[in-house]
């Protein structure tokens, strides 16, 4: 069984869920703050000791085309440093349109009942990640 994490990287907030191979799914875990002139390493660092995974999913901003989005060079470039922080492999995954499906979600699980408080811009950062590691697991046999 392989423990792993999802990143959903932002220069406000990094979303971040956990899943395992043995189940192939993925669960919100936690959205740490961050900020877009010094990533939140202190909080990343924390996470990865205490989750200890055996590889990190990252989700790559692309344009509805494929083409670069205004944050690809950002988040290739945390890739490049996340890799200083951990050792094992970090994979990338598409993440278009996961923030939306995941507002989506959670603005139908609202009107349904089903969450009962304000959705806030942390959940859906946190399921977005949740959905970038789902995919990655959906398409890796």
């Amino acid at each position: 069984m392989n423990t792993l994490l999802g990143i959903d990287f932002g220069l406000k907030r990094i979303g971040i869920a956990t899943g395992q191979t043995l189940t192939c799914s993925a669960t919100p875990l936690t959205t740490l703050p961050n900020h877009a002139e010094h990533t939140n390493w202190d909080g990343l660092d924390k996470v990865l000791k205490d989750w200890k995974p055996d590889a990190i999913v990252l989700g790559l901003p692309l344009n509805k085309d494929g083409s670069d989005h205004a944050l690809t060079k950002q988040v290739r470039q945390f890739r490049d440093t996340l890799g200083q922080h951990f050792s094992g492999p970090i994979h990338w995954q598409d993440e278009r349109a996961s923030s939306r499906e995941a507002e989506q979600s959670l603005t139908s699980q609202r009107a349904s009942g089903d969450l009962r408080r304000k959705v806030k811009k942390e959940d859906i950062d946190q399921l977005a990640a949740a959905l970038i590691l789902q995919r990655w697991l959906n398409k890796t046999p």
